[in-house]
């Protein structure tokens, strides 16, 4: 009699992904990993606007693509250069990324005025970032 092939059903995208997310959690509870996953998001949403107004800037050739008005005026967050995404990313497997994710917060977080100017955070930014810790062990 012939041994029936044993069926290995591949996870779902969604199984996937909350795997990944209980994984990363580790011992946090849910109310202070919302804070981490929020934290990157942001970072992560500003980042992504900043480079596409980036990349428009260097198309147009006038050298204006570190000038804060130049996203200011399109409703776009500067973002610092150690605060910006692929910085963040090129050190995601490193030892350092919570503290090279506190420093990108702290960055943005000097920044309040020009979050006001963009009338695109709510007041008290700066609290809510820097009550965010992402170098937790």
């Amino acid at each position: 009699m012939a041994k029936k092939a044993k069926v290995v059903k591949e996870k779902s995208i969604e199984d996937r992904i909350w795997d990944s997310a209980n994984k990363l959690r580790g011992n946090l509870t849910a109310s202070e990993y919302q804070n981490v996953v929020l934290g990157l998001v942001f970072l992560k949403y500003i980042s992504d606007c900043f480079e596409k107004r980036y990349n428009e800037l260097v198309e147009e050739g006038d050298g204006f693509e570190e000038d804060r008005d130049e996203y200011t005026a399109e409703h776009v967050f500067w973002v610092p250069q150690d605060a910006r995404w692929n910085v963040i990313a090129s050190k995601a497997h490193s030892p350092e990324i919570g503290q090279v994710i506190d420093h990108a917060l702290e960055e943005i977080g000097k920044l309040g005025d020009l979050f006001a100017e963009s009338h695109r955070l709510e007041a008290g930014i700066r609290e809510k970032l820097a009550g965010i810790g992402f170098n937790m062990k």
